[in-house]
């Protein structure tokens, strides 16, 4: 793969995680969050972004790391990033990843002051 495509920058987080699992380190949430925030800012994945938040989240939930507000300030971000792109698809795994945050069932994140108004300008923009 060529440095920098996207299934590069994929393979470097799981690289990452599979490293740490094979010397026994458990991956905690402060891990999880820096892979979230590389991802949602990698000038890189350009569209591909919101792809990589939802795989990272997705191997969060296989870990059992619970969020925290830091996690759902990420994750806010990423889609209010998603929703000025005007890329269908960013707008797409956006609204998908708030559904899920707002499920109590699903990623069980508590917003803090500052997230609710990153949903409020995701929500203006959609």
């Amino acid at each position: 793969e060529e440095e920098g495509s996207p299934s590069w920058t994929v393979e470097f987080g799981n690289g990452i995680l599979d490293s740490m699992r094979s010397v026994k380190v458990r991956p905690d949430v402060r891990t999880f969050n820096i892979l979230l925030d590389t991802a949602a800012r990698d000038p890189l994945l350009l569209d591909h972004r919101m792809t990589r938040v939802i795989h990272i989240v997705l191997r969060m939930q296989e870990h059992e790391i619970e969020p925290d507000v830091v996690t759902c300030n990420i994750i806010l971000n990423a889609c209010a990033s998603a929703a000025r792109s005007g890329n269908i698809q960013a707008k797409a795994g956006a609204a998908r990843l708030m559904a899920a945050m707002a499920d109590p069932k699903g990623l069980k994140m508590a917003p803090n002051q500052f997230s609710k108004r990153h949903e409020q300008v995701l929500s203006d923009r959609s």
